[in-house]
């Protein structure tokens, strides 16, 4: 009977797979003639990126027979994952538990619940992962552990965003963007976007864009890497570098003030009727610093809906306590929209290129 209930899930999820349509690419189209490329993972039934994550996650595990009916999960996240977790867990007839830093917004804790999802908040202090693995041993359930299973389980061949949205460009006779701009979470877009292009011979760059209070950074530049706080902008940063996060796939590595990553959510929302997460912010900063270091074509995603982010993005007296100054970063963003010229109001530490041959070969 489970392995009747296995095969059945896996070829559900096979099937939602085959079934989804490509996610949009928006265009914002510039001065000069260039172009810079959102991809829109907002759009997903579950409502961001994590969404191809979370199905690769349960077929790893179902393939490995870990799984059976009722079965409960535990992942720890910051949240999108989790929601993208729950919404398969509802399908498959699974309980599942996220285990999430106490900080999370209650927009998204409300999503995980509305899906069948438990929130089991953790203390700053505490790692969400050790505590994931220890109540999915204490309960005889199972730990998905998308940080220690994303290099793993997302093919960088098919079935991921730069695959797609490559396809999509070339079905429209456009070219190549001179950049890919993405975020580390659990680092595994990273890692798929960076063995894609390299495999394929692609001349795009891959920049990974990094919050404050995060590792990934600092690792990349050959500094001592790990932070004491959560990162402000859910989704991506982490305290310590996961295994999925592999420097030598990427080019470039730009470090983003979490008050230019809210000032450009909000920017992108009250320019352009877009609502859009934090972490699609840093993205967005990330992108205008490549268009202005003389890129024609930047491309990068729209990992969720502004909506998740209720009390943070659009709470004055939240950026105030938290001492953004974002008024200075929506200026800079206008002026650069405007004229082309980019003039952040504070630093933006970025790494020295890469210097890697166009011609890639495979790794």
């Amino acid at each position: 009977m489970q392995e009747a209930w296995r095969e059945n899930a896996i070829d559900r999820l096979l099937a939602e797979r085959a079934a989804a349509p490509f996610t949009p690419v928006r265009a914002l189209s510039l001065r000069c003639g260039r172009q810079l490329l959102f991809k829109d993972e907002s759009v997903h039934p579950s409502g961001s990126l994590k969404h191809r994550l979370a199905r690769a996650l349960y077929l790893h595990h179902l393939r490995e027979g870990r799984l059976a009916p009722g079965m409960a999960v535990f992942d720890a996240s910051s949240g999108s994952t989790a929601v993208s977790e729950a919404w398969f867990a509802e399908r498959l007839g699974l309980r599942h538990f996220a285990v999430i830093p106490e900080h999370t917004s209650p927009a998204k804790q409300a999503l995980i619940r509305s899906f069948g999802g438990e929130c089991i908040t953790v203390n700053p202090q505490r790692c969400c992962k050790q505590e994931a693995a220890r109540l999915a041993q204490e309960h005889g359930g199972v730990f998905l552990d998308q940080f220690g299973n994303a290099a793993r389980v997302v093919e960088w061949h098919a079935h991921n965003v730069a695959v797609e949205l490559f396809t999509q460009l070339a079905e429209r006779g456009m070219p190549l963007p001179d950049a890919f701009i993405c975020g580390a979470g659990t680092g595994g877009t990273a890692a798929s976007t960076g063995r894609f292009l390299r495999r394929t011979g692609r001349a795009t760059r891959l920049l990974v864009v990094d919050p404050e209070e995060s590792a990934f950074y600092a690792h990349f530049t050959g500094r001592e890497a790990g932070c004491l706080c959560a990162s402000r902008v859910e989704g991506i940063g982490r305290p310590a570098v996961e295994p999925a996060f592999d420097p030598a796939l990427i080019d470039a590595m730009l470090r983003v003030p979490d008050a230019a990553s809210f000032a450009a959510a909000r920017w992108l929302k009250s320019r352009l009727g877009w609502s859009v997460g934090v972490s699609t912010g840093t993205n967005f900063i990330g992108a205008i610093h490549a268009l202005a270091a003389g890129g024609q074509c930047v491309a990068t995603l729209i990992c969720d809906g502004g909506e998740r982010y209720a009390g943070t993005l659009d709470n004055e007296d939240w950026l105030a306590a938290q001492g953004f100054h974002v008024a200075a970063w929506k200026e800079a963003i206008d002026r650069w929209y405007a004229g082309g010229d980019w003039l952040p109001p504070q630093a933006i530490s970025a790494s020295e290129p890469c210097r890697r041959s166009t011609g890639r070969a495979a790794e």
